[in-house]
């Protein structure tokens, strides 16, 4: 009974056979195959054609060959699309049925398929495929080699019927298709003609990924240099405006420029305005700065808080005076730290912790239109900071897409080893693109000649009895990073720390230095962080080498 259920199965006919499969390989000087494929197929069931799957990438022991496929000709309508590692061909009518008998021809070229080993060169080729759905009665090959010698053949599911100097045959020894395959094996003498150096198109083709990975730092690199570099006078003063105001692009590298001498507060900045004509942003060491500013200038006194009360606690007070000729980012700072204490015109260093933060945007605004409109940078360099790095994200982003197809199709991975080592100053590059005027470039200069010389202490012997130039200067101090040096050598001389900060018999300079670094920690407190058988065929079991793939109908 069992026998009549499974009877009818067994007799239903396929929907469609293909009666011989015959394909020709010819080797061509420049190594690559010109393949003439035809397919002798018979539709038992209406089909409008065939598809021909054929490889293009083909991976075993960690190595990857990534061939190419040009399409010669095709007897029929035919489109062709990517299908994972293989190239599909579709060949037929979608508004045309086919039954009985059809003969398909297709002329395809593929390049970096002949292998290279000691003692021959090689063509390991699998001619149809084990990757039909149907059966295939017959399959023929023939391979031409006008160039090199063939010296010796092999044949898996199938024999040589001809073999010569300049060519080989082959012929299936059973039914082929649904998982079984043929493929031939074709050794070449190794004093040949073939010419085995790739053309520029190829070289292109198999090693577009490395460029891609370095072109987004390229590109970074070339805007940088045409309008990320600071604009300075031709002249060498930096000490005021030139009469010829002829302007330069700063060199890569500056040889010539020198170190300006500078021993005093330059006149018409702030504290924070020249911590942010030094790294071109405001940060927290500016706004700690401004305050002391504040208290110079006599709206403010800091004192340090007994140990036994608070540990590197320090108690600001608010004192009388007309804001007026206040800039805006100092009014507003002003008003805002007094805005938090639980006594009026008083507040403890520690009630600012996860507080002031929120005022800290406010400010760096109101400093960054400041520079903007004073002339410093020609544009506002957080807006220009923050443009160039959304433009490097975009463009390593899509660069990484493409490197992960240029993988997939190769599985060559250095790509990404370059990307990650160029993403890096590509960003580098970005956050460097603010650009300051010749204006605030000679200012900038004046800075690092302030900063090297207090940090030196070389300006002791000129200003040591001057000692109402540590109010001055101190602030400068914090904002440009040298105030622990600063404090040291003024203690050194034996001068009195300024008025408007009282240690109470402390270590003055250490206790200074810790209010730079406990308000840094308290005013930034509460923000968020920043933060195939790869192998010669002849020692092989068959069913390798290149070529191979499958089909079926539609």
């Amino acid at each position: 009974m069992l026998f009549f259920f499974w009877a009818p199965l067994a007799l239903a006919e396929e929907p469609y056979v293909i009666e011989n499969f015959d394909s020709h390989v010819t080797i061509n000087q420049d190594t690559s195959l010109t393949v003439e494929e035809t397919i002798d197929v018979y539709f038992n069931e209406p089909r409008h054609g065939i598809f021909r799957d054929i490889p293009v990438v083909y991976r075993a022991d960690s190595r990857v060959i990534n061939s190419r496929l040009q399409v010669l000709s095709v007897n029929d309508n035919y489109e062709t699309s990517r299908q994972g590692d293989s190239i599909q061909i579709k060949i037929g009518d979608a508004d045309k049925l086919i039954t009985g008998s059809k003969s398909y021809k297709i002329t395809y070229k593929m390049r970096k398929i002949i292998q290279r080993f000691d003692s021959h060169d090689e063509l390991y080729w699998n001619v149809a495929g084990g990757a039909w759905e149907t059966e295939i009665k017959k399959v023929s090959a023939g391979v031409t080699s006008e160039f090199a010698e063939v010296t010796k053949t092999k044949c898996y599911e199938c024999r040589a019927v001809a073999e010569n100097k300049n060519s080989a045959s082959f012929v299936s020894e059973s039914v082929l298709g649904n998982g079984l395959d043929m493929t031939i094996v074709v050794a070449l003498n190794k004093n040949n003609q073939l010419n085995f150096a790739a053309t520029t198109s190829e070289l292109i083709f198999d090693n577009w990924g490395y460029l891609v990975a370095i072109l987004p730092f390229f590109a970074m690199l070339i805007f940088w240099l045409r309008q990320g570099r600071d604009i300075r006078y031709v002249g060498d003063n930096v000490y005021f405006t030139p009469d010829d105001k002829a302007t330069e692009t700063t060199p890569v590298f500056n040889k010539r420029e020198f170190l300006p001498m500078v021993y005093s507060p330059i006149a018409g900045l702030t504290p924070s305005e020249v911590g942010t004509l030094v790294d071109e942003k405001v940060d927290i060491h500016d706004v700690v700065a401004e305050i002391m500013e504040l208290g110079r200038l006599g709206f403010l006194k800091i004192e340090k808080l007994d140990k036994k009360w608070a540990k590197d606690d320090y108690l600001i007070k608010k004192l009388k005076g007309d804001t007026s000729k206040l800039r805006e980012y100092q009014k507003y700072l002003y008003d805002s730290l007094f805005s938090f204490g639980e006594v009026k015109d008083l507040v403890k260093l520690s009630e600012l912790k996860k507080k002031f933060y929120t005022k800290l945007e406010k400010f760096r605004d109101k400093l960054y239109v400041h520079t903007k409109d004073a002339g410093y940078f020609g544009a506002r360099p957080d807006h220009i900071r923050a443009l160039w790095l959304v433009v490097v994200g975009v463009a390593e982003g899509l660069a990484f897409f493409l490197l992960i197809q240029y993988f997939e199709s190769t599985g060559t991975f250095w790509p990404f080893v370059i990307f990650a080592a160029s993403a890096i100053p590509s960003f580098i590059l970005a956050y460097q693109m603010p650009r300051r005027t010749p204006k605030g470039y000679a200012l900038f200069r004046q800075t690092k000649g302030l900063a090297f010389y207090l940090s030196k202490g070389k300006w002791r012997e000129e200003i040591k009895e001057k000692h109402l130039f540590l109010d001055e200067i101190l602030p400068l101090a914090i904002s440009l990073g040298v105030v622990r040096e600063l404090a040291r050598d003024m203690q050194e001389l034996g001068v009195k720390p300024p008025s408007y900060f009282d240690a109470h018999g402390a270590v003055w300079a250490a206790s200074i230095g810790n209010f730079s670094s406990s308000a840094s920690s308290s005013f930034g407190a509460g923000t968020s962080g920043s933060s195939w058988s790869g192998g010669s065929g002849f020692s092989g079991g068959g069913g390798g080498g290149f070529g191979g793939g499958g089909g079926g109908s539609w």
